[in-house]
C-alpha cells in the first residue's frame, strides 16, 4: 500500500471514482485494513436495502493507482429538483474511510477532492454524518478538520454514551464502572434470579417480541422489521449478536449488538417488557454484555444516541451513565455547494 504517512499535494492526483460492482471486493478488502472503516460501511451489510430504497453514490478515492479512501452515500431529490448528496445511506452514521497513518494534508487534500466533485456534479447540498474518534484504530480528528476548511460546516451533534471497556475492572461478576446504585440493582437482580446470555441466532423472533413490546409502549415503530433483521444476519452473521435476560423462565430483556469492527461494539437495541422494568434485568444483561465484550478485547461498547436533534433524554442519559457510559459525539456536516458560494 506504499508509504502509510501519505502526504497528497495537488488534489488533481487524487481520482473520484463512482463504485461498480467489480470493485466490491477492492472495497470490502480496503475496509477491512483502514482506520476508521465499521460495519456501517460495509457493503454487505448495506445490501439489505431494497435497491429501490436508495439511489446508491458509493464513491472510491485513488492516489496512484492506489485506494485511500471510499465513501458510501446516496443521492436524493429535494423536491425541487435538486441532488442532495447524503451519507450514510441507510445506516447510523457513513463519512470518508480512510487508511491507517493517512497525514493530515493526505486527508485535507481528499476532502477537497470529494468537494470538487460534487460541485462538478451538480450537487447543490451535501450532508454527511460521521462517528466518535474512538471508533478509530489510531483515534484523531483529522476528518473534521478537513471537513471544516473544505467549505463543510458542523450542523448538528448527537450525543451516545460509550462504556470504555478496557477500563473496565470486575468484582463479584459486576463492572466496576457502574455506579454504586447501578451496582446494587444489578446484584439484587441477579440474587433475584435474572439469568442474562447471549442467544443463538434462531432466537430473533422472541428477541423482537421484547423489541415490539418496548415500541409499544413508547408508541413508536422499530427502525428494522423482523425479516430486515434476518436478512441482515444472513449477510453478516458474525457481525451481529444476540442477547437475551430471562427472569422466572420468561425472556424479559433483550440487546442486539453489532460488532462495528476490532475495538466497536454498537448496542443498536435496549429492550425489556413493562413487567421487567422493576427487576433491573436490562442493567444486568449489560453488566453481562460489558464483560463479556471486555474479555474479547473491544475497547468500547457504544449504547447509542442519549439525545436526538436539541433535546436530551436525561432518563436514557442517566441509565447510560450508570452502567459506566460516558458522552461522545456523532457529528453531521453539511456543504453548501451552490456556485456563489464556492
Amino acid at each position: 500500500m506504499g508509504d502509510d504517512n501519505i502526504g497528497i499535494t495537488g488534489t488533481d492526483q487524487i481520482e473520484v471514482r463512482g463504485l461498480t460492482a467489480e470493485l466490491n471486493s477492492e472495497w470490502q478488502e480496503f475496509l477491512a485494513t483502514s482506520n476508521n472503516g465499521t460495519l456501517f460501511h460495509d457493503l454487505e451489510f448495506l445490501a439489505y436495502h431494497p435497491s429501490t430504497r436508495f439511489e446508491t453514490h458509493h464513491l472510491i478515492f485513488v492516489h496512484r493507482r492506489q485506494i485511500i479512501g471510499v465513501l458510501p452515500a446516496c443521492v436524493r431529490d429535494d423536491g425541487a429538483g435538486n441532488r442532495i448528496f447524503v451519507s450514510p445511506s441507510g445506516a447510523s452514521i457513513g463519512g470518508i474511510v480512510t487508511r491507517v497513518g493517512m497525514s493530515g494534508r493526505g486527508v485535507i487534500d481528499l476532502v477537497k477532492a470529494l468537494r470538487d466533485y460534487l460541485v462538478a456534479n451538480g450537487v447543490v447540498r451535501a450532508e454527511i454524518r460521521i462517528g466518535p474518534s474512538e471508533y478509530l484504530a489510531q483515534p484523531n480528528q483529522n476528518i473534521e478538520f478537513a471537513l471544516s476548511i473544505n467549505g463543510f460546516r458542523l450542523t448538528g451533534t448527537c450525543l451516545c454514551h460509550m462504556i470504555p471497556l478496557q477500563l473496565l475492572e470486575v468484582a463479584d461478576g459486576i463492572s466496576s464502572l457502574a455506579t454504586k446504585k447501578k451496582r446494587y440493582d444489578i446484584r439484587n437482580a441477579l440474587k433475584r434470579g435474572a439469568q442474562p446470555r447471549e442467544a443463538s441466532k434462531s432466537e430473533l423472533q422472541e428477541f423482537y417480541r421484547i423489541l415490539t413490546a418496548t415500541f409499544d409502549r413508547h408508541q413508536a415503530t422499530p427502525t428494522h422489521t423482523c425479516p430486515e433483521l434476518q436478512t441482515l444476519i444472513r449477510l453478516v452473521p458474525d457481525r451481529i449478536r444476540i442477547f437475551l435476560c430471562c427472569y422466572n423462565d420468561v425472556n424479559v430483556a433483550g440487546v442486539l449488538v453489532f460488532v462495528l469492527n476490532p475495538r466497536v461494539a454498537y448496542t443498536m437495541y435496549i429492550c425489556n417488557t413493562r413487567e421487567s422494568l422493576a427487576t433491573a434485568a436490562a442493567a444486568a444483561l449489560l453488566n453481562h454484555i460489558s464483560l463479556k465484550l471486555a474479555a474479547e478485547g473491544f475497547v468500547y461498547l457504544d449504547l447509542g444516541p442519549s439525545s436526538a436533534g436539541d433535546s436530551y433524554n436525561d432518563g436514557v442519559a442517566f441509565f447510560k451513565e450508570g452502567l459506566g457510559g460516558r458522552g461522545y459525539c456523532r457529528t453531521t456536516w453539511e456543504l453548501n455547494s451552490k456556485k456563489d458560494d464556492v
